[in-house]
């Protein structure tokens, strides 16, 4: 954009029509253009003239073009052109207060550097992210602590019953190498979904076999970004395998699972979704359920089944 030449009469006119005399005459715009940046000490006295504009460009009209008169030029138009400032460089000023302005002086003087509205913005920008990433940080570490609570109020599951449903999750860190020893508490018909990376898929199955299930459906749990679990495929996804004890209720059409579940973004999380708990709440309603594998009690329906109790002990 080129910049608008003004002659001295418009712009003498533009000051009396703006109520700019004080300004000028406090701060001549001659001494402001003839700035020194030599010295650290020089920078300061330029910063302060700079905050001394600050309250005048924050009352410009911010609907561009304001012109009172034919031929005058606009309140933004007018300073920029006095005190020879550019678009980029009256925001700066424009965004100066006080607090800012002595935080950036201190700092000017501790590391030897010139002070200037850049260096203000720059302090500024610099204290937002490390507060807002203090503040997620924190955030994680309530998060963690409710979940570690949570965990300690977990309901164990009473093996001398049964029950209708469970989730294996065999995605945990901490599942064993040895299944064989699994004898879940379910009742006579019961429904039972296994969570499992691709490349385990048979370690899947062996542990269907073991507990003297059937096998019926397999569904996709899509989790949008790739996972450190495959070697010969880009794996994005886990599966998750149906498997019946005896024969219970089918579920009626509006809660049958969809065959693939997509959830944005789920690198991080460390569970199955709500989604696969809710739905098996829905399939066999009224009952308990079990996690094994999982710690995150999805609600007061859901038991732990400890597998390594023994180990434990």
């Amino acid at each position: 954009m080129t910049k608008e030449i003004f002659t001295k009469q418009q712009l003498e006119a533009a000051i009396i029509e703006y109520n700019l005399t004080e300004l000028v005459n406090t701060l001549p715009p001659q001494n402001y253009i003839a700035r020194r940046k030599k010295t650290v000490r020089s920078s300061i006295e330029d910063l302060y003239k700079d905050l001394m504009l600050t309250p005048y460009l924050k009352a410009i009209p911010k609907r561009p073009g304001v012109r009172p008169n034919k031929g005058l030029p606009s309140k933004a138009a007018t300073i920029e052109a006095l005190y020879g400032l550019n678009r980029y460089y009256r925001e700066l000023i424009e965004a100066l207060d006080e607090k800012w302005v002595r935080k950036a002086i201190k700092y000017a003087l501790k590391n030897n550097q010139n002070a200037d509205p850049a260096l203000v913005k720059r302090l500024k920008t610099e204290n937002n992210v490390y507060y807002n990433n203090a503040l997620k940080t924190k955030e994680k570490e309530i998060k963690k602590a409710q979940t570690v609570e949570k965990m300690l109020q977990n309901v164990i599951a009473d093996e001398s019953l049964s029950y209708a449903g469970a989730i294996i999750d065999l995605t945990q860190p901490e599942v064993s190498k040895d299944l064989n020893s699994v004898a879940l508490p379910l009742a006579e018909n019961a429904l039972v979904f296994i969570a499992v990376y691709p490349k385990d898929m048979l370690k899947a199955l062996k542990l269907i076999e073991d507990l003297e299930l059937a096998y019926v459906d397999n569904i996709v749990w899509d989790r949008d970004v790739q996972l450190p679990t495959g070697t010969w495929s880009k794996n994005q996804h886990t599966n998750i395998l149906i498997a019946l004890k005896g024969q219970p209720n089918e579920p009626v059409n509006e809660f049958q699972l969809l065959s693939i579940h997509f959830e944005h973004k789920t690198k991080s999380l460390t569970s199955l979704p709500d989604y696969y708990f809710s739905m098996m709440e829905e399939m066999c309603p009224g009952e308990q359920y079990l996690e094994v594998f999982s710690n995150r009690q999805f609600s007061d329906k859901w038991h732990i089944f400890e597998i390594n109790k023994e180990e434990k002990e």
